[in-house]
Order: C-alpha cells, then sequence, then structure tokens
C-alpha cells in the first residue's frame, strides 16, 4: 500500500479529562494488528472504563487503546464529534451514514495516527465501522509505525450492541435491569463512583433522558447489527 501524508498536522498536544464511561468493544475480538507496533487492545484501559467507546448515537470514537511497544493510543477525550484543528481538540469521528471513520488519535511514543489514511492507500481501503457485522474494517495509517490493520478476518476490533450491558451477545431483560441500576448513578464527575458511568451512552459525560432513548432504540435492536 502507498502511505498518505499527515502533513501540516499540529505538534502539539493537549489532553483533557473526560467522565469515564464502559467500552463498548467486544471481550474476546478486541485486537488490532499494526505493522510495527504489535497487537493493540482497544478495550481494557483501566479495566474497560478508560477503553474505546464507540458513541454511535452522536458518532465519535472517544477513549483509549493500549499497545505495549507503542503505548497508549487516545482516540478523543470526548465529547465528539472532533474539529481536528488544533491539538486539544482532536479525536475520530464516526459518519453516521457510511460508517467511515476520520480525524486523528495520539499515541505518546508513535504520534499521530491518521483513521483517514485508508482513504488514500493504493487500493483505498478506508477505516469504518461496518454496522450490520458489528466490526471495524479498513486501515489507519501513522507516519511513524505504518499500518494499522482493521481489516484481518480474525484479528479485529468488534462493537458490542449498546444494550448488551452484561456481554452475553443476546439483548435481554438482564441487560435492562443492569441498565437501570446504572441509569440511577447520576453524577458521572463523583470520585466515589468507581464503576465510571456505563449508563453514559451518548458519551457527554451526563446520565439523562437521552441515554435512555439510546438505550431504548439498542433494545428495540433498532441499533444492533
Amino acid at each position: 500500500m502507498r502511505s498518505p501524508s499527515l502533513s501540516g498536522m499540529l505538534v502539539g498536544i493537549a489532553v483533557s479529562a473526560s467522565a469515564p464511561a464502559q467500552s463498548n468493544i467486544s471481550l474476546i475480538d478486541k485486537f488490532c494488528w499494526s505493522e510495527n507496533a504489535g497487537f493493540i487492545n482497544w478495550r481494557d484501559a483501566n479495566a474497560g472504563m478508560n477503553g474505546v467507546l464507540v458513541v454511535r448515537e452522536s458518532g465519535f470514537l472517544q477513549g483509549f487503546a493500549w499497545c505495549e511497544n507503542a503505548g497508549y493510543l487516545n482516540m478523543g477525550s470526548g465529547p465528539g464529534p472532533y474539529a481536528n484543528s488544533m491539538g486539544n481538540d482532536f479525536g475520530v469521528n464516526l459518519d453516521l451514514e457510511t460508517g467511515e471513520l476520520s480525524g486523528f488519535a495520539w499515541s505518546e511514543n508513535a504520534g499521530w495516527v491518521n483513521f483517514a489514511g485508508g482513504s488514500a492507500a493504493s487500493p483505498p481501503n478506508p477505516a469504518r465501522l461496518d454496522f450490520a457485522a458489528g466490526r471495524f474494517r479498513g486501515y489507519a495509517w501513522s507516519e511513524n509505525t505504518g499500518w494499522l490493520n482493521l481489516d484481518d478476518a480474525n484479528v479485529f476490533v468488534g462493537v458490542n450492541c449498546p444494550a448488551d450491558f452484561n456481554s452475553d451477545w443476546m439483548v435481554d431483560d438482564s441487560d435492562f435491569v443492569i441498565f437501570a441500576s446504572a441509569y440511577n448513578i447520576l453524577d458521572c464527575l463523583d470520585p466515589s463512583m468507581p464503576s465510571g458511568c456505563p449508563a453514559d451512552l451518548n458519551g457527554d459525560g451526563f446520565i439523562e433522558d437521552s441515554d435512555f432513548v439510546v438505550f431504548a432504540a439498542a433494545y428495540n435492536r433498532l441499533l444492533c447489527p
């Protein structure tokens, strides 16, 4: 594949803190492969509380993936979508129609990762969320570590349905019970809440009616693969 350029990106960066939210990356399919950095785990940062969260309702990613050879990969601090025009407003955006990813993630040791880079590859293979299959596909590009492969048939990153709260690959009454309990944690920023905000389904740092709307839609399988 031909490598796209990341010229013109800012070299400075500021990372803002955001309320933790439980990752909705698959418990099983949570790795992708970088040709020079090795395996990258999208789910397990801080036991999943700071892993990657796909906020499908609003069209962005947030949280951290972990690579033993390159450190943390910051997908964005939320809420998005991100402008990616300055060092304190960066992150990965999700097109709600096509599933294509764009924008930049930041690695403390590898620098910027361009999630639109696969579109400029030869042949083009853009990084994207395959809504029907519930997994990522395509390629992202880092000038320092090369291609990040989301397209492997066996090693890939899957996304759970937003209503599958117990990650058993089914949406049923037990998920509703877990969501209802989490919905009662109203202050995501309260440090006494070690579980963070798993009911913050729109990733805005608050638990409110809009989160219930997202859950209800997913519970009716409107947002599930």
